[in-house]
């Protein structure tokens, strides 16, 4: 986390180089490295808000313009899901719960966004969250499942025993 936290201050400190080039030249803020650049950065600090205190930083927090959020918002989701697959492979399903949890908030959040069409890969993107949300919601309801029918097993096995023993 320390080392995440270090990365991204360099980032921030770059990014805010850039905001200041763009101030001067007002074309630069549109061009799509440098909204990609922002973009990134918010999924970075989604990512990392989200693993330190389980919440989804604001657009103010960010201090970013609002393509550059929402489509970062919309990449985050691709990375809880990887996130929530390592915890059920840890055997952290509360965790992954928490994950897709956020995954469904941020798509629910931005599916109320009017005028979407003005923000570019906004549609696809949403439709691929959609599909990624949907997917890990059975890989987590199947391992939360798994876990019970386990615990089941395992007290079924201890009254067995103690049966067995009388």
């Amino acid at each position: 986390m320390e080392a995440a936290s270090n990365t991204l201050r360099k980032v921030e400190q770059t990014l805010n180089k850039i905001q200041n080039l763009a101030n001067d030249f007002s074309e630069f803020k549109t061009s799509s490295g440098v909204v990609v650049a922002f973009q990134e950065y918010v999924e970075a600090m989604t990512l990392r808000s989200f693993a330190q205190s389980e919440r989804i930083p604001t657009i103010s927090e960010l201090k970013t313009d609002n393509r550059s959020y929402v489509l970062g918002l919309l990449d985050a989701v691709g990375e809880f899901r990887r996130m929530a697959l390592n915890c059920l492979r840890r055997g952290e399903v509360r965790k992954a719960e928490k994950l897709l949890g956020a995954m469904e908030g941020i798509y629910d959040d931005l599916q109320i966004l009017e005028h979407t069409s003005i923000i570019p890969t906004f549609r696809v993107k949403m439709d691929a969250d959609r599909r990624i949300i949907e997917s890990t919601r059975g890989d987590v309801v199947t391992e939360v499942r798994r876990f019970a029918l386990e615990q089941s097993l395992d007290r079924l096995e201890k009254r067995l025993s103690a049966y067995s023993k009388n």
